[in-house]
């Protein structure tokens, strides 16, 4: 009896978890089902999950927090390749900011995720005081004792820095892979001064990179007799490069515009306006409904410029 009494426990405990995990990251509306696309690391279908509300999708929605005492190790390579395109792409934001920062004084600068530092380097060179968090041991290593740059190893808290400490934070290219998005830049956003700005930056997702999207709109088995078909092998590489839904292991947010600023919401900031190495693409993007996927964001105490 008592038997039989646990497992009725158990299987009640186990659907209420997984029915709470069917709601949207952002907004907590219920999500739908798309499809499942197969992983690109184990090769299991993980399934495609639609927010009915803000229109961002997710997978592995199931996972809930970042292992602490797991911090990731050896896949230093990406950051190392990424210099150039990393420094380009802040010294874009700097251009931007140039008339609202430039002439502050004792400027603070602080890069979450920051790789091996590309943008710290960036960062003291406009004459920022400049901070970096970064999970990835070998990355924190490199820009210690490389760039000598002030990186702390571990997944980013808030208790990291004093509250309402800098002028200017970035998260590029972070919040995609995180189980607990608003949490997290709710709780850097402590850290930003009210009339400080903050740099967030995700992959894209509007109707053109949906349309382009092979893992979304082709099956499975022909997605995987396309890549497996060698006369097809430059084409391929040329699509995934396009396709945002390819790493659902990985890749576990895709957020919409919508989704963006309903986060922005949750963090009692705004979207100001977009960012783009190319200048001319942020002026006409908004018009045929394409996004960068970098954004300003500021409190809305801020006196927004």
């Amino acid at each position: 009896m008592m038997c039989r009494l646990f497992v009725v426990l158990f299987l009640i405990n186990y659907l209420k978890i997984h029915e709470n995990n069917m709601y949207c990251r952002v907004c907590e509306f219920k999500l739908k089902f798309v499809k499942d696309i197969k992983g690109e690391k184990t090769g299991e279908l993980i399934q495609l999950q639609k927010c009915s509300n803000c229109g961002s999708y997710f997978s592995r929605i199931d996972s809930m927090d970042q292992n602490i005492d797991e911090l990731p190790e050896n896949q230093i390579d990406g950051y190392l390749n990424s210099e150039r395109d990393v420094k380009k792409r802040i010294n874009t934001l700097f251009a931007m900011l140039d008339g609202e920062l430039s002439s502050r004084k004792c400027k603070k600068y602080l890069d979450i995720g920051c790789g091996v530092g590309w943008s710290l380097t960036v960062a003291t060179e406009h004459g920022y005081e400049s901070h970096g968090v970064e999970p990835e041991i070998m990355a924190t290593k490199f820009a210690s004792s490389k760039l000598e740059i002030n990186v702390v190893n571990s997944y980013f808290s808030s208790d990291l820095f004093e509250r309402e400490y800098f002028d200017l934070i970035v998260m590029d290219q972070v919040l995609e892979h995180l189980p607990n998005p608003q949490h997290v830049l709710t709780d850097a956003f402590k850290l930003l001064k009210p009339d400080g700005v903050f740099f967030l930056g995700v992959p894209p997702v509007d109707w053109s990179r949906k349309a382009t999207s092979m893992s979304l709109n082709l099956s499975t088995d022909t997605v995987n007799k396309i890549r497996k078909n060698t006369h097809l092998k430059r084409l391929v590489s040329l699509i995934d490069k396009y396709d945002i839904f390819i790493s659902p292991e990985g890749h576990i947010n895709y957020f919409t515009v919508k989704g963006i600023k309903e986060l922005a919401k949750e963090c009692d900031a705004i979207v100001v306006r977009e960012l783009h190495n190319n200048i001319y693409r942020a002026i006409y993007f908004p018009y045929i409904n394409i996004t960068t996927g970098s954004f300003i964001l500021k409190k809305k105490l801020s006196n927004l410029s």
